[in-house]
């Protein structure tokens, strides 16, 4: 008898990167990557599934083919999502809300993207529009271009044109800034208490000889972040800023991996502290070629919320996390009240308590 050949009964053959695809599949599906969620590079990959970068290349296709991810030219590749813009049906209720956030930070699964998901809700339930506007020129603003303006990277030098904003009859909200400017409504963080306490975990631990990774530092957020790592260790009388791999802004995993790379090589540190998310996997790429054992011989520190990262290496880690995507709705529901009751609506300025979580 022959048997009738279907794709019932036909074994596929197993490809080199059907383990790779499976995982990411399971992360998009389980939500541990999210809609806007950047993926590891593809030599990051290639080293973790111990395949090469074209084989890592057929399987990102499959799943761009699958609309489940997309590839950014000079970006990278993200989960796929297409709910950015929210707009009424009635134009007359239309409200516009601008965002200095760019599509390429959205996919910064550790900030972007979870503080872009509690804004998005209050849009959608609303049916506000939104716009992302990054580095848009105040100055050049009209009235009547937007109803209210979520800024997540001006600068204190900055403060005073941006409070101008209600002149034009725009609310201006800072995200993860504090101000004393007396219109200008914050939802924050406060970057040097949460960092103390995330460096106190670690000398509390025993650590005495903690490494840290940053950029040149950004006046608001990271150097808020190193002054409490600073309070906490001058607290403790230890020396401060022994041991630092400072490294060039927007540079990619590879190079950040080489660097970290070099670092851990002659560092004399049992733990490690990452002032920003951007430098997670690549340190875990470096970890791996160094055959170091963590927490054994490193214990890893993150200000941001990296957890997306352990289901790739399960590597042990602890991190700083924010309340993001509940601040990014708070912010919103402080904006439809502004455009409803104006005057009897008092400007808001909220501080948040973060949490260390550990995987």
């Amino acid at each position: 008898m022959f048997e009738l050949l279907t794709e019932t009964n036909i074994k596929k053959k197993p490809t080199v990167f059907g383990k790779l695809k499976e995982d990411l599949i399971k992360a998009i599906d389980d939500s541990v990557l999210i809609p806007g969620a950047l993926l590891p590079s593809e030599n990051i990959l290639a080293i973790k599934y111990n395949i090469s970068r074209s084989s890592v290349r057929l399987a990102l296709k499959e799943l761009e083919d699958e609309d489940r991810i997309l590839k950014k030219p000079g970006k990278g590749t993200f989960v796929r999502d297409n709910t950015l813009v929210f707009e009424s049906k009635t134009l007359n209720e239309i409200k516009t809300i601008g965002v200095d956030l760019e599509l390429s930070e959205i996919g910064d699964d550790w900030y972007g993207s979870k503080l872009l998901n509690g804004i998005e809700a209050v849009c959608s339930e609303h049916h506000c529009r939104l716009a992302l506007a990054r580095n848009y020129d105040l100055k050049k603003m009209r009235k009547g271009f937007f109803d209210g303006f979520i800024s997540t990277s001006m600068q204190p030098d900055g403060y005073e044109a941006f409070e101008r904003l209600t002149k034009l009859d725009v609310y201006p909200v800072l995200f993860n800034r504090i101000t004393d400017f007396e219109d200008i409504a914050y939802f924050s963080v406060n970057y040097r208490s949460e960092s103390e306490k995330a460096i106190n975990f670690l000398l509390d631990k025993g650590h005495q000889k903690i490494g840290l990774v940053s950029t040149k530092l950004n006046p608001v957020a990271d150097s808020l972040r190193y002054q409490g790592y600073c309070d906490a260790m001058t607290a403790k009388g230890l020396e401060v800023e022994t041991d630092y791999c400072k490294v060039p802004p927007n540079e990619s995993d590879e190079f950040y991996a080489d660097a970290i790379y070099e670092f851990l090589k002659s560092a004399d540190i049992t733990a490690i502290y990452l002032l920003n998310g951007c430098f997670a996997l690549p340190l875990f790429s470096a970890i791996r070629r160094l055959g170091i054992k963590v927490p054994e011989e490193l214990e890893i520190m993150c200000f941001d919320d990296v957890a997306y990262t352990y289901p790739i290496y399960q590597y042990p880690f602890t991190y700083v996390k924010m309340p993001l995507a509940q601040m990014g709705h708070d912010a919103v529901e402080y904006l439809l009240k502004k455009f409803e009751y104006n005057k009897d609506v008092p400007v808001q300025k909220k501080l948040y308590k973060a949490e260390l979580v550990s995987c």
